[in-house]
């Protein structure tokens, strides 16, 4: 079943604009969230979001972690940055915690560290192991151990913070240890405790009998401690508090800045929660929607100008279309409307006198339809730009005289003196058809519609064709004379199609032509520039 055709309306370029406005807003949305998305998990889903340094100056320490993976954060990296921070609380008596997902990994706790270099393997391989329980810590807080490594005073590296007591750091060598490198976790058996002041050989030696069950699973170390080719290196550190310090004693600071107050014991940034998203980039998705939003606003002008173009042409060849066609059947009514009234008379058997009066009627209205029809005919041809052009060399001057001729006529009647000087007519390389029809329309447009009793000029003047008469009727809207089927005013309604123009600015512009008009007063003028 046929469908009636959809009336097309006149475009909105603002409507138009906010439709491809918000077709752009969720393309660049669509692009914008996922771009967000992979943010979130590139970035938000991994440390820099949820790593918590709690001393500025371990910041560029653990640098490192701040762009790793959540699964990639490894037991052997932990341990690592244990040893980072139980170093830094050695040497500045300073606290750190570090949280990874509101989760405390690493801080300056007491703990037993080795560091075990294997040289047996071709390339020399350097590994950081913690105790892998605490309880081995016993058999270095003994007096006898604090006793022989000469502890009790004050570290002279600390002195700068009044009244600091620190925990004692003692060193050892593994002569011999359980190790499960895979968690970097080891157990002590012969340990050797040294000063630093004494003679290597007469440092303290003991030996500790781990549980079966604590080296379940582990490999035992035993080698040459003098690193020789097949040894090993195992070094380790009994260091960091024993007992966590009072909350109160942490100094907080959220910026991460590099700067301190020597005079806190301790610097730590309490850890926040865990942050969505929005929290932890909300300034950035600020920024982010409304550059996308300025974005879309820019990105949207090029398809709806484009759209808008397009649109406002089809419904200009749709009112154009419609215009013609109402203008055709407004000026064919008329002739046909008393053709069949005169028709209707004639059947009324009048007469042989007024039979020939109306006879004659009759056909000056068929002659008025077919001019009309050839008028239209005309402005078809005019219109089709596949039309070829031939052009010659053709003397205007000549056309424009049998132009004349052929509206003598009527010229006479009105009582019109047309001026023209041919001789001043330069030759033209024209088409001499279109040339004769696209001026032929300006002169009869001239004659038709001057005043009576007044001149028409018609001049060459430096490659322009000027032609100049009085208006019998003033013209309501000069702008759109040329358009098919517009006449100067509503009272030309029998007078001409109102295609003249249209034919004669169409002619000119397959020659290459162009055709102005203006008024001056009561004067009409057309100007064809031949350049």
């Amino acid at each position: 079943m046929a469908t009636r055709k959809k009336e097309i309306k006149k475009p909105s370029f603002i409507i138009t604009y906010a439709v491809c406005l918000l077709v752009s807003l969720i393309i660049v949305g669509g692009f914008g969230a996922a771009i967000g998305v992979s943010q979130y998990y590139l970035f938000y889903e991994r440390a820099w979001g949820n790593m918590v340094c709690l001393d500025a100056d371990l910041t560029t320490e653990i640098c490192n972690f701040l762009s790793t993976d959540k699964e990639d954060m490894t037991r052997e990296k932990i341990v690592w940055l244990k040893w980072v921070i139980l170093n830094h609380y050695s040497e500045t008596g300073r606290c750190a915690e570090v949280y990874y997902y509101n989760e405390l990994i690493a801080d300056a706790g007491s703990t037993l560290i080795l560091n075990y270099t294997d040289f047996s393997a071709k390339d020399i391989r350097n590994y950081t192991l913690e105790i892998a329980d605490e309880k081995y810590l016993e058999y270095f807080n003994t007096p006898e151990v604090n006793s022989y490594c000469n502890f009790g005073g004050t570290n002279t590296d600390l002195l700068y913070l009044e009244g600091l007591k620190t925990q004692p750091v003692i060193y050892f060598y593994c002569d011999e240890f359980y190790a499960d490198l895979e968690n970097c976790t080891f157990i002590p058996v012969a340990v050797s405790v040294t000063s630093f002041d004494s003679d290597p050989v007469t440092d303290m030696r003991m030996r500790i009998m781990p549980d079966p069950e604590d080296i379940e699973g582990m490999t035992l170390f035993k080698g040459d401690n003098a690193a020789s080719e097949g040894g090993y290196y195992a070094m380790g550190t009994k260091i960091g508090y024993e007992e966590r310090p009072d909350e109160s004693e942490f100094a907080i600071n959220y910026d991460y800045s590099s700067s301190y107050d020597r005079s806190e014991r301790y610097y730590k940034i309490t850890p926040p929660s865990y942050r969505t998203f929005t929290e932890a980039h909300g300034y950035d998705i600020i920024n982010g929607i409304v550059v996308l939003f300025l974005g879309a606003l820019i990105i949207a002008l090029v398809p709806a100008t484009i759209r808008y173009n397009i649109n406002k042409r089809n419904y200009e060849i749709f009112e154009y279309r419609r215009q013609t066609t109402n203008a055709m059947a407004h000026d064919l009514k008329t002739p046909i409307a008393s053709i069949v009234a005169y028709t209707e008379i004639l059947e009324n058997n009048i007469d042989q006198a007024n039979r020939e009066h109306y006879l004659a009627k009759i056909s000056e209205k068929a002659t008025q339809m077919n001019s009309i029809v050839n008028s239209i005919l005309m402005f078809s041809r005019s219109e089709n730009t596949a039309v070829p052009v031939n052009k010659s060399d053709v003397k205007p001057g000549d056309i424009i005289r049998n132009i004349i001729g052929e509206n003598e006529h009527q010229i006479s009647m009105k009582g019109l003196n047309v001026l023209f000087d041919g001789d001043s007519a330069p030759e033209l390389n024209t088409d001499p058809e279109l040339f004769r029809q696209a001026v032929g329309n300006l002169i009869n447009n001239a004659v038709l519609y001057s005043k009576e009793s007044t001149d028409i000029t018609i001049r060459f003047d430096q490659n322009k064709l000027t032609i100049t008469n009085v208006m019998a009727e003033p013209i309501e809207d000069i702008s759109k004379l040329k358009e098919p089927f517009v006449k100067g005013s509503s009272s030309r309604q029998n007078s001409g199609t109102g295609l003249g123009l249209a034919i004669a600015e169409n002619d000119f512009a397959m020659l290459g032509y162009k055709l102005n008009i203006k008024t001056e007063n009561d004067l009409f003028i057309c100007t064809v520039d031949l350049k």
